[in-house]
């Protein structure tokens, strides 16, 4: 059994997805969405900042405010809402809570109307929503100075934990290094402080990106110009003035002590923005780069004038696996990174290239997304925007496969229509790439096929979507070749779970439970579609 699963021999042959559809939010003023996460009902909740007080936008409290928008699976607005006080306040990151609200982190400068206090400067500012999006508990955190919040998820027991830089040393913040540093903060379910921890060094390190591991720790990065107390191994120079930024990865357990950190780049900035845990453990880091040395390999611009993405893959411990820069002589900027459904990687951002790896642009910055196979290399690439601004800044995966993208538009032609003012959230929902998988037999056949979550520790979702009247199986084999599920038990779309023969018609979602004899680890999971094969990785963890 185990030789019958290594000798499959499977290609993959990826097109360029495509626009399913598109929607312009917002008033006559600046509108700039930064957040967007997939809901439970197939919607979507997106999360920035608005300077309107018409059109989609009815409420403004004063200057900029967070302006949170429900939507549903084809884009159309459910409900929205502002969020502030008289000065300024902006939205970085939403996610939905498992309650089916909502939590939604950024930085405010007010001191009023749904803001409860300010300790001066920028706060964090953290607001719990429910399904609808009205508030049930707000929290200012922070100290006298600049303390933004740039991300935050909701943590497996239930509270939350949230990333950012803090400039500040009094009230909720202690231990900073100098300067700016990462402030890691944990909440528990009612927005209260369970600990926090300032990391970084002497000179200026801000947080971007947090995920929960799955051993219950986290994993955080963004860019730092330090060289001390938290962080080594930095490759720009060392005078502070003249200092440039690295990626800068660290790994935390579950009370935020620091287990390791890793500095990558060349001794020009490299600016980190997003970083996930992979199905293999390891972790792969999104961002931008203006080096060419150091750890990295290639450069498609003028090093130091012209940025190109700059995807980092990491092992469990933080060592590079390998790296790629992607891009052409213009500015490259990668904001988001997904694993894909095939163990690969979508990434996206913003370019104004039209050349090197990106073969088109429509005007000035475009969004650009890249998909990249598990080994680093590219797979398709797609310029989508208008012939103005149109910058890309989250992006998220539907179960089917599809990638929805947020960010702002100042364009009104091209890809982009409808828009309000000047600049608005622009949201596009992109149809799946297909996917053309070739066994032995040599015999193509398109479908998708993917598991969520992966890693998992409960049960695991594993969907397949076949061509109309074809066969599915499911199996799943340990490391060893040994069989330890074959499905019958299925949830359609159309109804409840039901139990079915092994072999059905069609598209059909798999939920697996493993029993107590099966121990954490990796598994194949091998779906047989007709008579051909695919394969895919999950990872087990008890």
């Amino acid at each position: 059994m185990r030789k019958m699963i290594v000798l499959i021999s499977i290609i993959s042959v990826y097109a360029q997805p495509s626009i399913e559809w598109q929607d312009c939010l917002g008033g006559s003023g600046f509108d700039e969405g930064y957040s967007i996460t997939k809901t439970s009902d197939n919607g979507f909740v997106v999360a920035g900042e608005t300077g309107s007080n018409d059109c989609d936008v009815t409420v403004n409290n004063g200057d900029t405010d967070y302006w949170v928008v429900k939507l549903t699976s084809s884009g159309s607005i459910e409900w929205q809402r502002s969020y502030g006080g008289s000065n300024y306040d902006r939205a970085r990151s939403v996610s939905q809570t498992c309650d089916g609200g909502f939590i939604i982190a950024g930085e405010s400068w007010s001191d009023d109307g749904d803001v409860g206090g300010n300790y001066g400067g920028y706060d964090y500012w953290v607001i719990k929503t429910d399904s609808i999006g009205l508030i049930e508990f707000e929290k200012h955190l922070g100290g006298g100075s600049v303390d933004i919040a740039r991300s935050i998820q909701q943590t497996s027991d239930g509270g939350f934990v949230v990333a950012g830089e803090s400039y500040s040393n009094d009230y909720d913040v202690s231990g900073n290094h100098g300067w700016k540093d990462y402030w890691i903060v944990k909440l528990d379910s009612t927005g209260s402080i369970i600990w926090q921890h300032s990391l970084g060094g002497t000179s200026d390190d801000h947080a971007y990106s947090i995920q929960q591991t799955m051993d219950g720790g986290y994993i955080v990065t963004g860019d730092s110009k330090s060289n001390d107390f938290d962080v080594s191994g930095h490759h720009g120079t060392s005078v502070h003035y003249y200092s440039k930024y690295d990626f800068w990865v660290a790994k935390l357990d579950s009370l935020g002590s620091l287990e390791w950190q890793n500095s990558f780049g060349g001794i020009k900035d490299d600016r980190a923005r997003s970083i996930i845990q992979t199905s293999d453990l390891g972790y792969a880091v999104a961002g931008f780069s203006y080096s060419n040395d150091g750890d990295l390999t290639h450069h498609y611009g003028t090093p130091g004038d012209s940025a190109d993405f700059w995807i980092v893959k990491l092992d469990s411990l933080g060592i590079i696996e390998w790296q790629r820069t992607l891009g052409g002589n213009g500015n490259d900027e990668a904001y988001s990174i997904l694993e894909d459904y095939d163990g690969g990687y979508v990434i996206a951002g913003r370019s104004n290239s039209v050349d090197g790896d990106v073969t088109a642009n429509h005007g000035r910055y475009d969004y650009w997304i890249v998909k990249l196979d598990l080994f680093g290399i590219l797979q398709w690439q797609l310029s989508l925007g208008g012939s103005n601004r149109d910058y890309c800044y989250a992006m998220d995966c539907t179960p089917d496969t599809d990638y929805v993208l947020l960010g702002s538009t100042y364009s009104n032609d091209c890809d982009v229509s409808g828009k309000n003012g000047l600049f608005d959230y622009w949201v596009v929902k992109l149809l799946p790439d297909t996917v053309s998988f070739i066994n032995d037999k040599d015999l193509p056949i398109t479908f998708s096929f993917s598991t969520h979550p992966n890693p998992f520790n409960s049960a695991v979702k594993i969907r397949v979507r076949g061509v109309e009247d074809s066969r599915i199986r499911v199996e799943v084999f340990d490391i060893d070749g040994r069989m330890v599920a074959r499905f019958d038990k299925l949830t359609d779309r159309n109804a409840e779970p039901v139990i079915e023969p092994a072999e059905m018609t069609g598209a059909r979602e798999f939920i697996w439970s493993p029993g107590e004899s099966v121990g954490s680890g990796v598994y194949l999971v091998r779906a047989i579609i007709d008579d051909k094969i695919v394969t895919k990785r999950i990872v087990y963890l008890k």
